[in-house]
């Protein structure tokens, strides 16, 4: 769940709000027509994509399939058919995914960086069109969407690890229009995510970043994050290292002095909140984009992410305070 920052310019339109589909094995058929029927609008829906299960050709034809798959949810009965261009999405969402962590793909030396994805996806979306089909028109569209307009690709960044810095250029320069960050859980992180480059080399217009904000409910589940956030092929991301990080040991001891079930999750929820609250109104005038003088917005906006902590996640969007 994505809410963006108001860009106060009086536009009521200016914070709104995404929805992301995950990638998952898990993730059925019937879980997609769910999404698709309680986020009825298109423009809300980010549908992510998993490098690391895709080759080329398998990537191009999970994209040109897409497409076909929208068309026949939208003739079941099972769901609304009125609902606005039922299975179409907004923005591909594309990861890395964790089956290379694991090293259980069989075809994982043959499957994509989140980069190359980035930049097949790109050039399939900008050279791909189709007639509509319901119409003899011979106006063309994306072929990934309903109405014409473009498909945006966002991808990801860890603000944690020291060395994320050049795999964000690299999904720039690739073609992606936003970046969602994993939550800022050590004490660099900030400085990191400001040195983020908000261009790519052609100078077009501002990527956006939205940062992550965990809500882990005690200790253990904080230190779940630590297996999310370890990335085995860069060293100065391990667990170890992570876990001896200043600012989140001082996250682990905060929780582990809490009691049992008091509201100490939803405190600390709403500190992080109001820290990115804060870093969304400061602005960085890098010099990595070709215009030190323009301050841009450090952050855009905030992706929430509950696993399973959706006590804490309604408390926060219904503007709940707590303190202990």
């Amino acid at each position: 769940y994505i809410k963006y920052c108001n860009n106060n310019n009086n536009n009521n339109n200016a914070q709104y709000y995404h929805f992301i589909l995950p990638d998952l094995d898990h993730i059925t058929a019937f879980d997609k027509g769910q999404f698709y029927n309680t986020v009825s609008n298109k423009y809300q829906r980010i549908q992510t994509i998993a490098a690391c299960q895709h080759t080329e050709k398998s990537l191009i034809q999970y994209l040109s399939l897409h497409h076909q798959q929208s068309e026949q949810l939208k003739k079941k009965e099972t769901w609304n058919r009125t609902i606005d261009n039922f299975g179409a999405v907004d923005k591909y969402l594309i990861v890395g995914g964790n089956h290379k962590k694991d090293g259980n793909n069989y075809y994982m030396n043959e499957t994509l960086s989140s980069a190359k994805a980035i930049e097949i996806a790109k050039q399939y979306l900008s050279s791909t069109t189709i007639a509509p089909a319901s119409s003899s028109s011979s106006k063309q569209m994306n072929v990934h969407d309903n109405d014409g307009t473009s498909v945006e690709l966002w991808g990801v960044a860890n603000p944690n690890s020291k060395h994320s810095t050049d795999g964000v250029h690299q999904k720039i320069e690739a073609g992606v229009s936003g970046i969602i960050t994993q939550p800022l859980l050590t004490e660099h992180a900030q400085d990191i995510l400001m040195s983020y480059p908000r261009r790519n080399s052609n100078f077009s217009a501002d990527v956006k970043y939205i940062a992550g904000l965990a809500l882990p409910k005690s200790a253990k589940s904080l230190l779940f994050w630590l297996e999310l956030l370890d990335d085995h092929a860069d060293r100065s991301l391990s667990n170890t290292i992570i876990e001896q990080d200043p600012l989140f040991q001082h996250h682990l001891d905060w929780f582990e002095r809490q009691p049992m079930g008091s509201s100490s999750s939803y405190v600390w929820a709403q500190k992080q909140l109001s820290m990115l609250e804060e870093v969304s109104q400061s602005s960085s005038s890098s010099t990595n984009d070709g215009d030190s003088n323009k301050a841009r917005r450090m952050i855009d906006g905030i992706h929430y992410m509950p696993m399973k902590n959706t006590k804490d996640l309604i408390s926060l969007l219904s503007g709940k305070k707590f303190s202990i």
